[in-house]
């Protein structure tokens, strides 16, 4: 084991850019509230696959998503680092829209903590 009470694991990754100047434009959306929608979408898709500590679900996500995460191997190495019975919580979910108004390009945040069960 590589872990203990004394030690802290982090991946740090932003989630989905989105935008043509990241080269991602799914064919999913439409108005702003759409894309804003369309990316959370795409976002928990991924979420989804690390709240089940599933890393090769991810990283096979990824590729049929498109999914512009470009921490997605630190993502997926911490969740084969973890213990497989450790519980994953979201803390919070945020897209640069929130605060520029602007979704002709943006990229999304989320943040998630593992705990170990007792």
């Amino acid at each position: 084991r590589i872990t203990d009470e004394k030690t802290l694991l982090v991946a740090s990754s932003d989630f989905v850019h989105y935008g043509e100047v990241f080269d991602y434009v799914p064919n999913i959306v439409r108005t702003p509230s759409e894309i804003r929608a369309g990316i959370r979408k795409i976002d928990e898709g991924a979420i989804d696959y690390i709240r089940h500590m599933d890393s090769k679900g991810l990283l096979d996500y990824r590729q049929r998503s498109g999914a512009t995460i470009c921490g997605i191997l630190p993502i997926a190495v911490l969740l084969d680092t973890m213990p497989k019975s450790a519980k994953v919580e979201l803390l919070d979910y945020s897209q640069s829209a929130d605060v520029t108004n602007e979704t002709d390009q943006m990229v999304s945040y989320a943040a998630l903590a593992f705990f170990e069960s007792p």
